[in-house]
C-alpha cells in the first residue's frame, strides 16, 4: 500500500516536471525503503504463520501413529522435550564448529 502511496506521487511530481537529479535520487530512496519495509513485513507475517505450525504433542501423537507407534500426550510431550533439546545441542554444536 506504501508503494502505491509512492508512485502515485512521484508520478504527480514528474508531471509537474518539478524534478532535479537530487529529488529524484530522494524518490528512489524513498522507494527502497518503501520496498524492503515491504519484504519485511511480509517476511514477519510468514514467520508468524510458520509459528503456528510448530509441533506440538499432539502432533507428535499423529506423526508416531502414522509409522505405527501409539503414544499418549503426557509421553508425546517427553518425546517432544527430548527432540528439541537433541536440536539445541547439534545446532549450538555446529555454531561452535564441533559438528
Amino acid at each position: 500500500m506504501a508503494i502505491l502511496k509512492f508512485v502515485a506521487n512521484l508520478s504527480q511530481v514528474i508531471q509537474s516536471k518539478d524534478i532535479t537529479q537530487h529529488s529524484l535520487h530522494q524518490w528512489i530512496s524513498l522507494l527502497v525503503q518503501a520496498k524492503v519495509t515491504l519484504l519485511i513485513s511480509k517476511n514477519e507475517q510468514r514467520m508468524d504463520k510458520e509459528k503456528t505450525n510448530d509441533l506440538t504433542p499432539e502432533r507428535v501423537i499423529q506423526i508416531l501413529k502414522k509409522k505405527g507407534t501409539e503414544v499418549d500426550l503426557e509421553e508425546a510431550q517427553a518425546i517432544l522435550e527430548f527432540v528439541k533439546k537433541i536440536a539445541h545441542i547439534a545446532v549450538n554444536q555446529y555454531l561452535r564448529g564441533k559438528l
